[in-house]
């Protein structure tokens, strides 16, 4: 009775423990798919808003995603495309790394992410880093996008034959969708000097259909010297172009940006900014990142064929510089047919009517201007010619270029033409001109007036930035005229990137970095002059070679800094002497004491960035000969870290 009151006991209960068991099974699939769902969910909510162009909602969930799933290579990389987007493209850098790293976790193909680390390393000027992403990029898979933006990079290094034959494989892989790339390809070979080839290749692109190819043709035609050739496909270009606004076209416009709420549309094209004539891209790119977020423009438009003037508010780019949140491209018109035709009649020997056509075109723009000149002193207008602007040194010049270490603003040297006074002189490519004479400016048009106004014969000093120097280079200044004696002499310059044309050896001499700073009513210029009159105390003493006239290793700023900054300035000049390979900081502070000032000077390793010693020289006066002398005291005291030959004394 007992064994089968048990057994009727544990079969009642069998069904009642099948029943708990399938429960907590049930329960612990439920729990790992809520797991599942919370940890994809953020990753799901950041690709949809990424989509959505919703970026920094995106970049909030992404991250809540990579904090969730460090290890998924998805995560990583569609948060680096967010920032990317954002322009954080530093950061960017980072998260395509660790997407990298990652083992293919989030099932990722990785030349994808490759292919992203290439654009963002591009965009902060990264480009050796660049062109190893889209080698390895290449290798996991061979695809159009990768063969395009490696050819973009080479284009920036400066190699022109890669970046054709990357373009060319673009076009092989992508068809129609990158076709466009066949005329950059030729372009390429144009600048590279390929003139024959780029020649064959516009012909055949033109003979299908495309405008741009005409163009190619053209001025390939005329770098080989086919004056007549090239004259009658200009001929046809001015036709057809007659009444076209040459400018920057807007291709499309951000939605919600600032030009959208000024009525922006595509396919309007930007004349003018401020009054200012857009010669280029680069030219309304750079005024535009230069002008304070919420300040107006007034830009001058052309809307279907009907010029009208459009006030834009600028926006804030993530770097907080101005934005207008327009994609534009240059856009070739009348001023461009008219211009190009007048460099035909100029090589033809047709001088006033080449005149005329620049006069047509836009003598306000500064190269047709120059080369108006050039038509005044060929038709013996010599007077008129030399005040229209004449001079030249040789260079072919680049706006708004920036050298992030040493915090500083120039005019990029993209090429030197030969046998020409600059080139005499030292120039090379790859300088960056930083003012000209007394003028500290590194405006483009500022050093251009200057040099095309002095007088040929006459010599203008150029101040250079040249891998971690600072030059003063002397120029005679020579007549365009005679600079421009055959057609390729005005297609000499092809594009090339500052990086990668600088040495990356140094030499051993040791090397000494000055700033000085003023308190208030010091004499102006003081604070200029005190390491420059410290260096040169250092050279005549004979202690270390550290300046001459064509290298002077040092930077002295031109604001005027109180106490409550130096702090910031030590820092800001420990970078500036680490950039130079600097052993010793020398700063110094300036105070007014009656009608004479005390130089306090601390001395810094420049490695270490610890204090070796303090001095303190008062002057009773603010003579230069007195500064001198005192200065040579102070280069007397000051205990070297290295001798001449860089060993420790």
């Amino acid at each position: 009775m007992r064994a089968e009151t048990e057994s009727k006991t544990v079969s009642a209960m069998r069904p009642h423990s099948s029943a708990t068991l399938v429960l907590s099974l049930s329960l612990v699939v439920a729990f790992a798919c809520c797991v599942t769902s919370l940890h994809s969910a953020p990753l799901d909510r950041g690709q949809r808003l990424l989509k959505e162009k919703k970026y920094e909602l995106a970049v909030e969930e992404l991250r809540r995603a990579v904090l969730l799933e460090p290890g998924n290579d998805l995560a990583h990389n569609e948060l680096g495309a967010a920032l990317s987007w954002q322009g954080h493209h530093e950061e960017a850098i980072d998260e395509f790394q660790k997407a990298i790293n990652c083992a293919n976790s989030g099932g990722l193909d990785h030349s994808i992410t490759y292919l992203n680390l290439l654009k963002s390393s591009r965009a902060s000027g990264r480009l050796q880093e660049a062109l190893k992403a889209g080698d390895a990029s290449l290798q996991i898979r061979g695809t159009a996008d990768a063969y395009r933006e490696r050819g973009q990079v080479h284009y920036e290094l400066g190699n022109l034959r890669q970046a054709a034959t990357d373009w060319d494989a673009a076009t092989t892989l992508g068809g129609k969708e990158f076709a466009d790339l066949a005329i950059s390809a030729a372009s390429a070979l144009f600048e590279a000097g390929a003139y024959a080839e780029a020649t064959d290749r516009s012909q055949r692109l033109a003979s299908s259909g495309n405008k741009d190819a005409r163009w190619l043709l053209a001025k390939s035609c005329l770098a080989q010297g086919k004056v007549p050739s090239a004259t009658d496909l200009y001929e046809s270009l001015a036709r057809e172009y007659s009444g076209v606004p040459s400018g920057v076209l807007v291709r499309d416009v951000v939605k919600g940006s600032p030009a959208a709420v000024a009525g922006l549309r595509a396919g309007d094209v930007i004349i003018a900014i401020d009054g200012q004539t857009v010669e280029d891209v680069r030219f309304l790119s750079e005024y535009v990142s230069k002008t304070s977020p919420g300040n107006l423009l007034q830009l001058k438009v052309a809307k279907k064929g009907r010029i009208s003037e459009v006030g834009v508010k600028a926006g804030a780019n993530p770097e907080a510089k101005g934005s207008l949140g327009v994609l534009v491209q240059y856009n070739r018109g009348e001023v461009d047919a008219f211009f190009r035709l007048g460099q035909c009649c100029y090589f033809g020997g047709d001088y006033q009517r080449a005149y005329d056509l620049f006069a047509k075109a836009d003598n306000q723009r500064w190269e047709i201007k120059r080369w108006s000149a050039m038509c005044l002193a060929k038709l013996g207008r010599r007077e008129e010619a030399e005040s229209s602007g004449l001079g030249t040194v040789g260079l072919f010049l680049q706006p708004g270029f920036t050298i992030k270490e040493m915090n500083l603003e120039g005019v990029f040297v993209s090429d030197v033409i030969p046998k020409t006074t600059a080139a005499a002189a030292g120039v090379k490519r790859g300088d960056v001109i930083l003012g000209i004479g007394d003028s500290a400016t590194g405006k483009l048009h500022d050093i251009l007036d200057s040099i095309s106004h002095s007088k040929p014969g006459s010599r203008v000093n150029l101040w250079l930035a040249r891998d971690r120097h600072i030059l003063r280079v002397a120029c005679e200044v020579m007549s365009r005229v005679d600079l421009w004696k055959q057609p390729a002499d005005i297609f000499l310059s092809g594009q090339r990137d500052w990086l990668a044309s600088r040495r990356s050896g140094l030499d051993q001499e040791p090397r000494v970095a000055a700033h000085c700073i003023s308190g208030e009513n010091v004499q102006p210029g003081l604070a200029d002059a005190i390491p420059r009159l410290l260096l040169n105390a250092f050279q005549q003493a004979g202690r270390w070679s550290v300046a001459t006239d064509e290298e002077t290793e040092f930077w002295a700023a031109k604001d005027k800094l109180s106490s409550a900054d130096v702090d910031r300035v030590k820092q800001d000049h420990f970078n500036y002497a680490g950039f130079l390979r600097a052993d010793t900081l020398l700063l110094g502070r300036l105070r007014t004491v009656g009608s004479g000032v005390v130089l306090e000077l601390e001395v810094f390793d420049a490695k270490t960035k610890t204090r070796q010693q303090t001095l303190t020289k008062e002057f009773a006066d603010t003579d230069v000969s007195t500064i001198v002398r005192g200065l040579q005291e102070i280069a007397a005291q000051i205990k070297p870290g290295k001798d001449e030959k860089g060993k420790s004394q």
